[in-house]
């Protein structure tokens, strides 16, 4: 992870030495950072198959999975808030597997579609 390397150098330039980040924040950020453009590629071809309102739901879940995560942490383990944006990337990684897996769904028909002799546009 470069920005946790590079943390030691950029940090005080990023915060004008006011006061220091933590890498397991940092790494916490680019974990959901990946987790959230990970899945954008999804969203685009969700989104080209007309299934807009699909990636509305699927982000409102990874919405709901992430602030879950991270309410039942500190509810259990207050100290461990630093831990915050892992639970975050956790309804990434549950929105990209959902958009996966509805889209493997739709590639499937529409192959069956172009595939099906019947259904094919026939000369006359």
């Amino acid at each position: 992870m470069a920005a946790i390397a590079t943390l030691g150098f950029f940090g005080p330039l990023i915060t004008g030495g006011a006061f220091t980040l933590d890498a397991v924040s940092v790494g916490g950020w680019a974990v959901y950072a990946v987790s959230f453009s990970a899945t954008l590629p999804l969203a685009s071809m969700a989104t080209a198959y007309k299934q807009s309102r699909l990636v509305f739901l699927v982000r409102g879940a990874e919405t709901a999975v992430g602030l879950a995560a991270v309410l039942i942490l500190l509810v259990l383990r207050p100290d461990l808030a630093v831990f915050a944006p892992y639970c975050i990337g956790l309804g990434g990684m549950v929105s990209g597997l959902l958009l996966w897996w509805r889209l493997r769904i739709i590639r499937d028909r529409v192959r069956a579609r172009h595939t099906d002799p019947e259904r094919g546009t026939h000369a006359i």
